[in-house]
């Protein structure tokens, strides 16, 4: 049986003092043999994982064995790679597991702890003066990492190249970690970086000028170019490990390469340099060249591609998805493109974009062995197309469109990135290939199966109203193991055979869910303002009785239909949790939006408001109890719904753009993009500039129509938003403020488009529910609503709020209230 190797528990310290502060604190390690019930403890671990198809275990070990080890699982000694306290980056094996590579600052940090030691300096001194000599503190050595080799079972790793060694440009210095092997293990590549020059001579602070200069003609804005300085320093080098030579691969405008071919001859680099402006307000391009690892030319193959390249195993082949929507394929060897999919009358791209900009492909399946055929997915089948003569087949007959089910090859047996279809290499039921199966109409998930025999149709294995997930399969074994669930079921391990007949439940990872009252997600279907069918998702809480009226809380993004039958586990977070709510008695539901360029936000109004009234429909919903929340985008449609309707009795809206104008000239600090390519081309969907089109920015922006709004609004905007600039939070709120509205903008200091603390998404989900169950559940307003909090007041008042919520938990605990049945 495989050995496992579990992570050590919290309380499982290493031995001998407490480190340092800085250094990482080393625990115990079992390995655990599961077939003999034989166990070996390793001390002082920092880190490990297992390589070379599990056969060896290497251990970051501190204290006496500080280093790098390597331990054969077969059994055997412990091999110390590399010995000494140093920083060791990810260590990557070549394909065929004969070699192992790796970055490390050992030989530096060794040298420079042993310089490290403090300089007396005479100080200049009046005659007769006691003070003390100062010591002069010494100046903090660079470190640098060297790459190095270990070959399977060899007694140490060996450096093989540092930062002098000849063909490293000068004054750079090796990249920790980004290391790969060519498929036969012969080239190995890596990063160099050159770091920023200091000052010569040094400018007093007094002095010294801190200055940006946005100049108009620069191809990336100043924010952007900051964030991205440390990416663009670095250069792609390769070590052809036989002979020895060290090319540099990367320059200014190209700096990165990745091998192609799978002797390393080649190297697939990519510039979008002269693009680089379009980026702001269009889209990403580049130029796409093949480059000779052992002289450095290069040979230009694309120009100015949107999508980008896919290489075959070999790297004799580069698939392109071009802006006429069709697969083409470029012979690397002979530089000649070959459209492949334009006369198979199905769309291979995106049926369902609705955004102003080039639909995207449906991917790629893979290659047949020999790399003959390439396999191309369409909405919902898979073609095999000859890459030399264009013919085509649908290996799935086409019953995917039919049926309109998605099918998809299974590839969780696949290991690397060959994307070989080898029958040594993926799951089979003799002559067959298993497919994942999702039904468009009834959102129900399952498992196919295909037939390699040209007259036998795919057909289907199992499908439920239920998410499948975690498919995977022991080695030499004819079971399946795999995850299903639904909103009500907890995703639990199941196991199968190989046509899944004989399904059981091993797993009951969440018994206490059944002392909670759940619910459940049904599909629902509607037609929206132009005649549009949509879908949704509705969750009735447990015990259902459709003769009551709900309170309903409306939640939404895009299209989310999909998801009926996800899992959804109680926890807080930045938006309201459906598991919550109608554990609490609400009704949640969630539809689909459609879209038309130009219009966002009246197309949620016809998509949101006609399902809404479809539900009030069937006589369920309380229509004075609704709710409306969104977060992001979702949280700019909640702002503009509320400009148009007085459907909604209380609303959250979440990092909202309320002002397209001043967010489309807005900067995304998180990437440092400018964000006018979300209005021009992608999710804002104006699909032009203001200058062109004044009137739907004008209309698209919800803090324009405040004063229309009825509805009590409650605002989340961090002001450490890296994606939505939270000025535009601010003017919605101001806006309605100014025309004494019911309003609350919440901003967690420092938190970005998401809340990250933990006690932040506690808090926050407390302040909704409170906000939701005053205004559609007709509870006391909280103090917070009542009467706001002042600033010199905001710590004491947080104190006791978490302590009235840790109170009120315990309450609720006690009583079997809130969600407990």
């Amino acid at each position: 049986g495989r050995p496992a190797a579990p992570t050590p528990g919290a309380a499982a310290r290493g031995r001998g003092d407490r480190p340092a502060a800085g250094k990482s604190v080393g625990t115990d390690l079992v390995v655990r043999q599961f077939a003999t019930g034989q166990q070996r403890t390793f001390a002082d671990v920092v880190s490990f994982r297992t390589t070379a198809e599990d056969r060896w275990l290497l251990l970051t070990r501190t204290g006496k064995r500080a280093g790098l080890s390597a331990v054969p699982l077969a059994g055997g000694d412990e091999i110390t790679l590399l010995a000494g306290d140093a920083t060791i980056s990810a260590p990557v094996t070549d394909p065929h597991y004969r070699v192992l590579a790796f970055t490390s600052d050992a030989v530096d940090k060794a040298a420079a702890a042993a310089r490290k030691k403090p300089v007396e300096a005479a100080a200049s001194l009046p005659v007769g003066a006691s003070t003390p000599r100062r010591r002069k503190k010494p100046e903090e050595p660079k470190i640098y990492h060297d790459i190095y080799l270990w070959e399977f079972s060899a007694a140490a790793a060996q450096r093989i190249v540092s930062r002098t060694t000849p063909g490293i440009p000068a004054g750079h210095h090796i990249e920790p970690g980004n290391l790969a092997f060519s498929r036969d293990g012969g080239v190995l590549s890596f990063e160099v970086r050159q770091p920023p020059q200091p000052e010569s001579p040094p400018i007093l602070p007094s002095e010294r000028v801190v200055l940006d200069i946005w100049h108009w003609n620069d191809g990336l804005i100043q924010p952007q170019q900051a964030r991205n300085r440390a990416r663009d320093d670095r250069r792609t080098c390769v070590l052809h490990r036989k002979g020895g030579s060290l090319v540099v691969l990367g320059d200014e405008a190209a700096p990165t390469a990745r091998l192609l071919a799978r002797d390393g001859s080649t190297a697939l680099v990519s510039s979008g340099k002269r693009y680089e402006k379009m980026i702001s307000y269009d889209g990403r391009y580049a130029d796409y060249s093949i480059v000779d690892t052992r002289t450095g030319v290069r040979t230009r193959l694309l120009t100015k591609s949107r999508t980008g390249v896919q290489s075959s195993p070999t790297g004799r082949y580069l698939m392109h998805f071009g802006s006429d929507n069709q697969w083409c394929v470029i012979d690397v060897q002979t530089g000649k493109h070959r459209c492949l999919t334009d006369k198979l009358g199905v769309p291979f791209h995106d049926e369902l974009e609705d955004r102003p900009q080039p639909a995207r492909a449906y991917g790629l399946a893979g290659w047949t062995v020999g790399e003959r055929h390439v396999l191309v997915y369409d909405r919902y089948d898979i073609w095999k197309i000859d890459v030399a003569s264009g013919a085509a087949e649908c290996l799935t007959d086409g019953v995917g469109r039919a049926r309109q089910v998605v099918l998809r090859i299974s590839r969780f047996d696949l290991e690397g990135d060959d994307h070989l279809l080898d029958p040594d290499r993926r799951l089979y039921v003799p002559d067959r290939l298993l497919l994942s199966a999702h039904d468009d109409r009834t959102k129900a998930s399952g498992y196919w199966l295909d037939s390699s025999v040209e007259s036998v149709k795919p057909t289907e294995l199992v499908m439920r109203d239920k998410t499948f997930g975690g498919l995977s399969r022991a080695a030499q074994s004819s079971r399946l193991l795999f995850t299903v669930s639904a909103f009500d079921q907890f995703p639990d391990l199941w196991v199968a055979n190989l046509e899944f007949h004989g399904m059981r439940k091993l797993t009951d990872a969440c018994p206490i869910q059944r002392e909670v009252r759940w619910g459940h997600a049904e599909l629902v279907s509607w037609l929206n303002g132009d005649g549009q069918r949509l879908q949704g998702i509705l969750v009735k809480p447990e015990g259902f009785d459709p003769q009551r009226k709900y309170p309903m809380l409306v939640h939404f993004y895009e299209r989310n239909a999909d998801r009926v039958h996800r899992y959804v586990a109680p926890t807080a977070g930045t938006s309201p949790n459906a598991a919550y709510y109608v554990s609490n008695g609400y009704l949640w539901f969630v539809p689909d939006i459609v879209y038309t360029v130009g219009y966002p936000g009246e197309s949620a109004e016809k998509c949101v408001i006609s399902g809404v009234q479809h539900l009030i429909g069937q006589g369920f919903v309380d229509r004075k109890a609704i709710g409306i929340s969104g977060h992001s985008w979702g949280g700019y449609q909640t702002a503009h719904l509320v400009t148009r309707t007085n459907l909604f009795a209380a609303a959250e809206s979440g990092a909202p753009v309320s002002n397209m104008f001043s967010a489309y000239g807005g900067i995304r600090y998180q990437s440092g993009m400018s964000r006018q390519f979300q209005y021009e081309r992608t999710q804002s969907r104006i699909g032009g500039t203001p200058w062109q089109y004044p009137q739907r920015f004008w209309q698209n922006s919800p803090v324009m129509y405040a004063d229309r709004v009825n509805t009590p609004v409650l605002i989340l905007h961090n002001d450490g938003d890296g994606a939505v600039p939270w000025t535009n939070g601010i003017e919605m709120f101001m806006a309605l403020r100014r025309l004494d509205k019911e309003a609350y903008l919440f901003n967690y200091n420092g938190e970005p488009h998401g809340l990250r603390k933990d006690a932040n998404k506690r808090d926050w989900s407390r302040r909704m529910a409170e906000f939701f169950d005053h205004h559609l559940r007709g509870k006391s307003a909280p103090r917070w609503m009542t009467e706001g909090v002042p600033y010199s007041e905001r710590e004491r008042e947080k104190l006791q709020f978490a302590r009235s919520r840790i109170a009120a938990e315990a309450a609720r605990s006690a009583t079997g209230g809130g969600g407990h049945k």
